[in-house]
C-alpha cells in the first residue's frame, strides 16, 4: 500500500487478509506480549499475552528522562 498511498516504494504482493493468519500463528508461537491499543494494525485476534507492566525501576528511569 505504500506505493498506492504515498507513491514511494512498492506495494506488498499479498493482501493483509492473506498474511494475517501466518502473522497470528507466529505471535502465538512466540507468545507475543503487547497492548492492542498501542497497535495500529487490523488484527482479527488479540495478542497471546497482554502488555507487560513496567517495573518501578523502569518508571523511575523514565521519570528521570523527563517523562511523567
Amino acid at each position: 500500500m505504500r506505493k498506492s498511498i504515498y507513491g514511494l516504494g512498492r506495494n506488498w504482493p499479498i493482501e493483509w487478509r492473506e498474511a494475517e493468519q501466518s502473522l497470528l500463528q507466529a505471535d502465538r508461537r512466540l507468545n507475543v506480549s503487547a497492548s492492542r491499543a498501542a497497535s495500529e494494525d487490523r488484527r482479527s485476534a488479540p495478542y497471546p499475552q497482554g502488555p507487560i507492566p513496567l517495573s518501578v525501576a523502569t518508571l523511575q528511569t523514565l521519570k528521570s528522562w523527563g517523562g511523567e
